[in-house]
């Protein structure tokens, strides 16, 4: 009789960590598939799909399907669109895996549903990077 199951636990631990690239790749797919459905759940709070839809100018079916971490379609214009509506901030970036790592950790109600514009706190960001003391992509 022979089994499809690797012949020793070394060699299933080698095909399910980050150590092996397919498995990396699939973990960063979900992982972060799964971290915007939560935040866009979030982000939509008390409100129901119908309400927040009206609020980003999107219907209800495609606030579900935002929320559904297996949808798998959603764009980078459909985010920016969201940004736009609740006038907040979008990052999209490459990053380490380490970084990518803590980034889908972080589920404080600050990093889930960052609060909207607030002009004091954002304006001081900006006139310090302009003066140098940070740098930021433009």
């Amino acid at each position: 009789m022979t089994s499809d199951a690797p012949a020793s636990g070394a060699d299933t631990q080698s095909t399910n960590t980050l150590d092996n690239r397919e498995f990396r790749a699939s973990y960063m797919v979900h992982g972060l598939r799964a971290y915007l459905a939560d935040q866009i759940r979030a982000l939509r709070g008390n409100r129901s799909q119908r309400e927040f839809g009206r609020l980003i100018g999107k219907p209800q079916s495609v606030v579900s399907r935002l929320e559904n971490e297996d949808y798998g379609k959603l764009t980078l214009q459909t985010l920016l669109d969201i940004a736009e509506k609740l006038d907040i901030a979008l990052v999209v970036r490459f990053a380490d895996f380490p970084t990518f790592l803590r980034t889908v950790a972080e589920a404080s109600p600050e990093a889930m549903a960052p609060a909207g514009y607030e002009g004091v706190s954002a304006h001081a960001i900006a006139s310090r990077d302009q003066s140098g003391d940070k740098h930021v992509a433009r």
